[in-house]
């Protein structure tokens, strides 16, 4: 028996198998042609069963990586309340009591129709890449936050969390200053501990961000809630966050590490990733002179640092769209 002539049931098993599908509209077809075949992606053939096995594409789900205006896209939901009161959020950059503001937002609603200051924010809509314009969230004036995602499958989901404060300094206004409560809800039952994030009023007790890992399983349409609460003073406290889940145990839920290294007043950024690609560096510059954070930029080379600059922060985002918590430089006098 020739190799043309071998049956399809005796055609050892290999994976990178490849289909090619004529396409054509009709007669005559194009044999010869190119453009006239679309190869399919790679096919396990097992000759056990003589069924095409397409390969197990693994599901990771971010924010703020896949952040979207529209409520339920990727599985995640936008709220306003807590796990058991939920208000669905409105995407129309319309904020009480600034009005309209240049962001990819999320808020309580139309001028007084929804709780004052309340904001979650994506990255860059067109590239999530690039720092963008935002990239965090705020607890709105007696408002907590919950975002949300929907199980479309089920079994056991692996979750990471990432809550940074977006207040580089450490010192509060107000020996008061609570920050939020952050924990991570299955529908209505918690499920991981509440911890506090917040800038404290001096360095000593200061607690810029937590991690939280867990695992649960999980049916179709079952809720996870990411739950910010807003504390009990001062609600807007404003927060960096990353929140990773996927049905594999072995995927990326780590977010990056980088450092930096100053050579006569010039900085040099670099991060390593020990599951996937590093996405994206980005810092931003605290101007001494005007006592201003400018906005993030992405890193791309070497930097000088002018006389006006006293400190800045620096972070990386992987390729899965995990955040890592920002690292704060301070720079002695020049």
């Amino acid at each position: 028996m020739n190799q043309s002539s071998r049956k399809f049931s005796e055609i050892e098993s290999q994976a990178g198998i490849k289909l090619r599908v004529l396409v054509t509209d009709g007669m005559p077809w194009d044999l010869a042609s190119t453009t006239s075949f679309i190869d399919s992606q790679p096919f396990k053939i097992d000759n056990t069963t003589s069924t095409i096995v397409p390969p197990i594409e693994t599901s990771i789900f971010n924010l703020p990586r896949q952040f979207s205006s529209i409520q339920g896209l990727n599985s995640w939901y936008y709220y306003i309340g807590t796990p058991s009161k939920l208000k669905e959020a409105v995407f129309d950059n319309i904020v009480s009591p600034w009005g309209v503001v240049n962001l990819y937002n999320w808020n309580g609603g139309i001028g007084s129709l929804g709780p004052r200051y309340l904001q979650i924010t994506g990255r860059d809509l067109n590239d999530w890449r690039n720092p963008g314009t935002c990239g965090w969230l705020i607890p709105g004036e007696g408002s907590d936050v919950v975002l949300g995602w929907r199980a479309d499958r089920s079994g056991t989901v692996y979750i990471s969390a990432m809550l940074n404060t977006a207040r580089a300094d450490a010192t509060s206004r107000s020996s008061s200053d609570d920050g939020v409560l952050f924990s991570i809800w299955k529908g209505s039952q918690r499920i991981t501990d509440e911890s506090r994030v917040f800038r404290g009023n001096s360095e000593s007790n200061r607690i810029p961000y937590v991690i939280k890992r867990t695992n649960i399983g999980v049916t179709v349409g079952d809720m996870i809630y990411f739950y910010i609460r807003r504390g009990n003073w001062q609600d807007c406290d404003e927060m960096y966050y990353s929140f990773t889940i996927s049905y594999d145990p072995n995927a990326d839920l780590d977010h990056p590490r980088s450092i930096y290294n100053i050579s006569g007043g010039t900085v040099t950024l670099s991060a390593t990733d020990d599951h996937s690609e590093v996405a994206s560096l980005e810092y931003s510059l605290h101007d001494r002179n005007t006592d201003t954070w400018l906005p993030w930029v992405r890193y791309e080379s070497p930097f000088v640092l002018s006389p006006n600059i006293d400190k800045f922060i620096y972070r990386a985002i992987d390729s899965i769209g995990n955040l890592e918590p920002y690292h704060i430089v301070l720079i002695g006098s020049r």
